[in-house]
């Protein structure tokens, strides 16, 4: 009895031991390792890099904060061509329809990264829209701590595009490589939903995933080393082959050669083979702003990133975001899986209809739940979610997932968006923004917005782990939709009592401005109107006409004025229901003809006493008069001699056109 006690006892006491050292070595979250090249470019003076040492053009290019190299020699997923067979040469200048616009000279102001990434951009764009985007607004607007000339990369550029900010065109905010200041209000004229971060290059012919993005898509944003004692201006083509130097330049490569002579560079490369670059630097440079660059470049190829499409400023009419500016920091749990959760608050009815965030690695994979009125930091403990969704990222970078089905959420309601993201070869999969001292110090947050979990049951709110971050999720969404009904003004009729085939019709259109399809009717309170069609289905966008009339029971009401109305209803979710008014003033008919005229004596007729200029009390006539579309049944005298059925203007003693707005 005894040594059971004491055997129970350790058991427990081994049980209690456990459990603690359960929880004291539960997962803990760790920030990722910032990218080197980043960590020594704020370490220095901003200027230092932007390329401004005599005879040299300004640069501007700023490393990104993470470090994204475990992706080089990933299959990367485009849409397009097969990434086999691809040509031995190829050039976007040649292309027709063209696939370039026109090169531009950033002067004095490190904005080498703004022009790189718009003349992605607007490259990918073409042929079907043509625009020329604003650098000015992208290097003055974007939001970092760095000076609107003193740098930048895709990354920010991304932040910007990503939180609506931008783009606008050129003619709104033109180009000043003097001044920092941009108009406020400008319309942003195309909402960014996707950024592709291409790997790097493994080594000088690892260079398919550029050339087929280039082939599919445009040109290509990436980054090399500017020194112009590597530069053979006679041919315009540059070779770079030291490690000592970090890239501090952005351009976008527009084509490839690979027989291009190696003897064509200052120094000679192992091999023949280059990359066609489009500048910034003005068409006084090399081939009218273009030049080579050797594909054993030791630093071309890096940072690369490609804006494959930009979607109408409709395509969403709500955005929900903390991360204005962007993915500055990364953080996991040890392993490539983890949670991460925001929770907003809806202001307005509307239907969430897409989710985006930023992903650290090819082919990642992803479970996405909404929840609505999360009671347990991001989640509901009594309901579970109301959507889930899985799938599978295929490129790195800014991504935007389209729900399957859109979710309702109503003005002042909280909903939450939970992911769970698993980053092949990459243990911080959780994206976020952080507060950067000399990049990304303006970001804040709140207690209550932002979740991680190493499971997706224990939840950690960010901002008790480390102040002012964010995990970058945002939420997008429609204005609810319905139905709407054109035109909306009321039918007004009048007819003769009798009449067996009254005429007037108006004929209403119904469109479903709804994301989804819905089912509506159409009723009418009165049995003497009928409507052409009084339900059905419309699809998204779909419109139908109902018409409007009167029927042949009208014909057995007596005189007087009749009011009734028509209904449209919205079967799937009420919004848009509205009526529709049916006036319809029945009156005795009578027949105007000619009479001969003669005197009538007036001996014994009522005398009417009128003053000067007055008018007479209404008299009663034996039946109802219809003059425009109105009826009556008195006239009025006036002592000027004018008789009308209103007591209006018959006092004057002028002449008065009729008729008039009186009548």
């Amino acid at each position: 009895m005894h040594s059971f006690h004491f055997a129970a006892k350790r058991a427990l006491q081994a049980c209690l031991l456990l459990a603690v050292y359960s929880v004291g070595w539960a997962a803990q979250p760790s920030l990722a390792p910032r990218n080197p090249a980043f960590e020594r470019f704020i370490g220095t003076a901003w200027v230092s890099s932007l390329g401004v040492e005599e005879n040299e053009p300004w640069f501007g290019l700023i490393p990104p904060p993470l470090d994204l190299s475990h992706n080089k020699s990933a299959h990367v997923r485009l849409n397009g061509a097969s990434i086999l067979g691809l040509p031995p040469s190829y050039d976007l200048r040649n292309v027709s329809p063209p696939k370039l616009t026109p090169v531009r000279s950033q002067g004095n102001c490190g904005s080498c990264w703004a022009f790189a990434c718009y003349g992605s951009l607007e490259s990918c764009l073409l042929p079907n829209e043509l625009f020329d985007f604003s650098e000015n607004h992208l290097k003055n607007t974007h939001g970092f701590d760095i000076a609107c000339c003193d740098g930048g990369n895709h990354w920010m550029t991304t932040a910007y595009l990503a939180r609506w900010s931008g783009p606008v065109v050129e003619a709104d905010d033109p180009y000043n490589p003097s001044s920092c200041t941009s108009p406020s209000n400008v319309p942003v004229v195309k909402h960014i939903q996707r950024v592709d971060f291409l790997p790097d290059r493994s080594g000088p012919l690892d260079n398919d995933i550029i050339k087929t993005a280039v082939i599919n898509y445009g040109a290509v944003y990436t980054s090399f080393y500017w020194n112009s004692s590597y530069y053979n201006s006679s041919t315009s083509a540059y070779y770079y082959n030291k490690t000592s130097n970090e890239a501090n330049h952005a351009v976008c490569i527009v084509g490839w050669d690979d027989n291009y002579s190696k003897h064509n560079f200052s120094t000679t490369p192992p091999g023949n083979g280059a990359f066609i670059i489009k500048n910034s630097w003005g068409a006084g440079f090399g081939q009218g702003g273009y030049c080579y660059i050797s594909y054993y470049d030791t630093l071309i190829g890096r940072q690369n990133a490609v804006f494959p499409t930009a979607e109408s400023v409709t395509n969403f009419d709500q955005i929900y975001q903390y991360d204005t500016l962007g993915w500055t920091s990364s953080l996991g749990y040890g392993t490539d899986t983890a949670w991460f959760a925001n929770v907003f608050t809806a202001s307005s009815n509307a239907d969430l209809a897409a989710v985006s965030f930023y992903v650290a690695s090819l082919q990642s994979s992803y479970e996405l739940r909404v929840y609505l009125d999360p009671n347990a930091g991001p989640i509901r403990t009594n309901g579970g979610p109301v959507f889930s969704q899985t799938g599978t990222i295929a490129n790195a970078g800014y991504q935007t997932v389209l729900l399957n089905s859109p979710i309702r959420i109503s003005a002042g309601q909280r909903f939450s968006v939970v992911v769970k993201l698993t980053t092949p070869n990459y243990k911080y999969p959780v994206p976020l923004e952080q507060p950067i001292s000399n990049y990304s110090g303006g970001a804040t947050a709140s207690p209550g917005q932002s979740y991680i979990s190493s499971d997706g049951i224990s939840w950690t709110d960010l901002t008790s782990v480390y102040s002012n971050s964010n995990v970058c999720i945002k939420a997008f969404a429609l204005s609810r939709g319905g139905i709407s009904v054109e035109p909306t003004t009321d039918l007004v009729i009048c007819m003769p009592m009798g009449d067996t085939a009254p005429s007037s019709e108006t004929v209403y259109r119904l469109t479903n401005t709804h994301v989804t399809s819905i089912q509506w009717k159409a009723e009418t309170n009165s049995p003497w109107i009928s409507l052409s069609i009084t339900g059905g289905t419309l699809g998204p966008g779909e419109s139908t006409d109902v018409t409007v009339f009167i029927n042949s029971q009208a014909s057995d009401l007596p005189p007087g004025h009749y009011a009734a109305s028509v209904a449209f209803t919205n079967l799937t979710n009420g919004n848009g229901n509205t009526s529709r008014g049916v006036t319809l003033d029945v009156f005795t008919p009578y027949v105007i003809r000619q009479a001969r005229f003669s005197w009538i004596d007036t001996s014994a007729h009522n005398e009417l006493t009128i003053s000067d200029d007055g008018v007479s009390q209404g008299i009663d006539i034996p039946f109802e008069f219809r003059l425009y579309e109105r009826l009556y049944d008195k006239l009025f005298v006036g002592a000027n001699g004018l008789i009308g059925f209103l007591n209006v203007n018959l006092s004057a003693y002028a002449n008065t056109d009729i008729p008039n707005n009186d009548f």
